[in-house]
């Protein structure tokens, strides 16, 4: 049996999804400290209109490394939620015109 274990990740990397993919069993490693400047709630974003990528997050509520992972509540607050969508919304609208135009 093969057995893969990861910490939780917002917008997690294609290798995290091909590690599930490739097991039988995955485990979701919750039980650990939290750290502020991991990647759990945080990534980055390359836009490519500007060339530079940027950092987005989920905000939450309670944020210390003397709490376990499982232990931090996301901020109930549906605006952070509206804003990524635009966000990612701006940028894949800009990367379809950008490689539209580059296609005439």
């Amino acid at each position: 049996m093969n057995l893969g274990i990861m910490q939780p990740y917002f917008f997690p990397y294609i290798g995290y999804f091909q590690l599930i993919e490739s097991v039988d069993t995955f485990i979701l490693y919750e039980n650990v400290s939290f750290n502020k400047k991991s990647w759990i709630t945080r990534n980055r974003i390359l836009d490519k209109g500007k060339g530079s990528p940027f950092f987005i997050n989920v905000p939450v509520n309670g944020k210390s490394s003397k709490k376990l992972i499982k232990e931090i509540e996301i901020n109930g607050d549906n605006n952070w939620k509206e804003k990524l969508l635009n966000l990612i919304f701006l940028i894949i609208r800009k990367l379809i015109t950008l490689v539209i135009f580059t296609l005439l």
